[in-house]
């Protein structure tokens, strides 16, 4: 095998911790160990979005149980309460951790204890309607080799989960301009995806 490709945050995370054995015997198409701990935290990338001047929705990061009522009190509900990363080590093994919608103060809690129980500082945001929009880069050597766009009309679970249903689209000019600048920013070789809500 000339080259590995990763698909999934799961291979992902394998392919990091095993990264230095691994590169002895093949290349692997990932970006550097400090652009991917960029990448795969939401709270340093929506840090970089904002800086760049991509709107992001308004987000409160809660560490522990104990600040979830401030997050509640800024962000209302109803809420989505997110990991900050989508694949964690907790508990002896690696975890794939999907997004929660929240409508009471005790979801909110059980879903902000289970996420900090795993070692991560989940993030509450408001919870947005609209399309989920995603584009797709390849991005190498400075320079975007190719794009995709999609629109998931359908995924499992339903909010922020695997896309089970997916129509192509054509790369809107807001959007895939954003997608662009971020990933150049964070300088995430490889191939990645950008999404968004509309």
């Amino acid at each position: 095998v000339g080259v590995l490709v990763p698909s999934s945050d799961r291979t992902i995370a394998f392919l990091r911790e095993h990264r230095d054995v691994l590169e002895r015997r093949v290349r692997i198409a990932m970006s550097s160990e400090a652009a991917l701990a960029v990448a795969i935290s939401k709270q340093q990338t929506l840090a970089i979005a904002t800086r760049l001047g991509i709107r992001v929705p308004p987000t409160v990061p809660v560490a522990t149980v104990g600040e979830l009522p401030f997050a509640l009190k800024t962000i209302g509900l109803p809420a989505v309460v997110k990991p900050s990363e989508s694949w964690v080590r907790g508990h002896g093994q690696g975890t794939r951790v999907v997004c929660a919608v929240v409508t009471t103060p005790d979801e909110a809690l059980q879903a902000i204890a289970f996420l900090t129980s795993l070692g991560g500082t989940p993030l509450v945001q408001p919870l947005l309607s609209g399309r989920r929009e995603a584009v797709s880069l390849l991005y190498a050597n400075g320079r975007i080799h190719a794009r995709f766009a999609q629109w998931a009309k359908r995924t499992a679970p339903p909010l922020g989960g695997e896309s089970v249903l997916r129509q192509s689209i054509a790369i809107p000019p807001d959007i895939g301009e954003q997608a662009e600048r971020l990933v150049r920013e964070i300088g995430l070789e490889g191939y990645s995806e950008v999404e968004f809500r509309r």
